[in-house]
């Protein structure tokens, strides 16, 4: 079973399954925008993030095969009452209700109207839970409607799933098909980026010439300073220097990290070359590490067509924020990613990666940057561990 990719001019994504009688239109548009929403959640607790849900809104058109076209959205917020998971309080079930009366199917020259509903899933796994089978069968009886399922990652594409009613029953466990819920993997190409607050502090690599994806906008109530589970670090394959856990000594090591990093590109340099039409004209001891405050997280960019990068067999991130100091080893595919999101706790982060390819050589950049620590301020977030 293999995902089906639309040509070049589609404006959106068919997800099928063989031997069953519905096919699913997603708009590119919506990919875009639930993601959006979806990262938000995802940024706004530490450690799991929040869920968020709302309505999906199309059109149905009926025959041998059922074809569900999603066109848009609207997100219907929670109080999360019961903790991160989108678990609906009374006064958010009047809101979705609500929001679903707005967007009946009446009259029925409507173009638009409710074709399903759609929720993040930041707690494990990917599958309907029972409160999921209980609202769908409360607001979203239509045998046509449709339930969509995103899972959020920080250092990766998130994955989509749909579930939809079979003889009047929902398969719920597990999707026939989870797909890369990413614009750009489904055929839709890159979405124009969204224009970024310059940091405070200029970085001390060279800034790249190119953004690899759309960053999508974060909010400002983290609470506390976290990885995504996802990204944990395991044990690195290459030593690395320990840093230190006084801030006075780690800033001048990672001077002499980064002059080192840049003697091991030299050398690197005789053995690798660009690989493919991509890597051509890019230096090859070059990673264009740069970093951007957004809200209270920092984005943390490299070129992900360097040719170093391209040949790279691991990479490992260390970063120094405060007293905090921490290890994310990175494979391949993380490192073509280009990107990790890191909140903050202090106002000054130092950020050194050093990326080992299969040539056996090694290449270290180094980027501080001084971030408004006021943005990140604690707050209570008892509710954010209850699952």
């Amino acid at each position: 079973m293999s995902l089906e990719l639309e040509t070049e001019t589609s404006t959106f994504y068919t997800w099928e399954v063989p031997g069953k009688a519905i096919s699913i239109r997603l708009d590119f548009g919506v990919v875009d925008q639930v993601l959006s929403e979806a990262m938000q959640g995802f940024g706004s607790v530490p450690k799991r993030g929040a869920e968020v849900g709302g309505l999906l809104l199309g059109s149905v058109t009926e025959g041998e095969r059922t074809i569900v076209h999603i066109r848009d959205f609207e997100p219907v917020n929670s109080e999360h009452a019961r903790g991160p998971s989108y678990l609906l309080s009374e006064a958010d079930e009047e809101r979705l209700t609500a929001a679903v009366e707005r967007w009946r199917e009446d009259p029925p020259n409507r173009d638009v109207h409710v074709v399903g509903v759609y929720r993040s899933q930041t707690r494990d796994g990917l599958g309907l839970s029972e409160d999921d089978l209980a609202l769908f069968e409360k607001h979203f009886p239509g045998p046509s409607q449709v339930f969509l399922l995103v899972k959020p990652f920080a250092t990766r594409a998130s994955v989509g799933a749909f579930f939809f009613r079979e003889g009047g029953a929902i398969r719920g466990e597990s999707s026939y098909l989870e797909f890369p819920f990413r614009r750009r993997d489904l055929g839709g190409g890159v979405a124009a980026p969204e224009p970024v607050e310059a940091p405070t502090a200029a970085p001390l690599a060279a800034a790249p010439t190119e953004r690899p994806e759309a960053v999508p906008p974060w909010p400002r109530r983290l609470t506390t300073l976290s990885l995504s589970d996802d990204a944990a670090p395991s044990a690195p394959e290459p030593a690395a220097p320990a840093p230190k856990s006084k801030r006075n000594v780690w800033i001048p090591l990672s001077f002499i990290f980064m002059l080192v990093g840049v003697m091991l590109g030299f050398q690197a340099a005789i053995s690798l070359r660009p690989a493919g039409s991509a890597a051509v004209g890019r230096e090859p001891f070059l990673l264009l590490l740069t970093a951007e405050q957004s809200g209270n997280t920092v984005n943390l960019f490299w070129d992900r067509q360097a040719p170093v990068i391209l040949r790279a067999r691991s990479g490992l991130l260390t970063i120094a924020d405060g007293s905090f100091n921490k290890s994310l080893e990175l494979d391949p595919s993380q490192l073509q990613n280009g990107r990790v999101i890191y909140r903050y706790l202090t106002n000054r982060v130092t950020f050194r990666l050093e990326v080992f390819s299969r040539d056996r050589a090694s290449v270290v950049e180094t980027v501080e940057i001084h971030t408004d620590v006021g943005a990140a301020a604690p707050e209570d977030d008892s509710s954010a561990r209850t699952k």
